[in-house]
């Protein structure tokens, strides 16, 4: 024996149960569509503000970054004028230097030749 029955018919208060949670749920929806859209909002405010600053700390960087330049280029061309005020002075000097040896060196040569002429007349004698 088969009993064919169809399914039991649910209470017209569940349906209107139903009902009112796709309302809800569909309330839910729209208010999380606005949470998103004000998050959106949110980022997209901050990513604006932190662009100004960025562009901001860029600017006082490269300002920075010039002065400290030119700063350092008018002490290294100071630095450069020294040293090669100092090379020349320097080279005045160990030419002086040289040319005092090449003296002395002839002095000495000399002092030697008269002494061994005085050696070679000595022992002549």
């Amino acid at each position: 024996m088969t009993e064919t029955s169809s399914p039991p018919k649910p209470p017209a208060e569940l349906h209107w149960g139903i009902v009112y949670l796709r309302e809800d749920i569909q309330d839910l929806r729209t208010e999380m569509r606005g949470l998103y859209t004000r998050i959106d909002d949110l980022r997209n405010e901050m990513i604006a503000q932190l662009g100004n600053q960025r562009s901001e700390l860029t600017i006082q960087i490269d300002s920075q970054r010039n002065e400290f330049s030119a700063q350092f280029g008018s002490q290294r061309t100071e630095l450069a004028a020294q040293i090669d005020s100092l090379c020349g002075e320097l080279t005045t000097q160990f030419s002086n230097l040289r040319g005092e040896m090449v003296s002395r060196f002839y002095w000495t040569i000399a002092t030697m030749v008269t002494l061994a002429g005085v050696m070679a007349a000595v022992v002549k004698l």
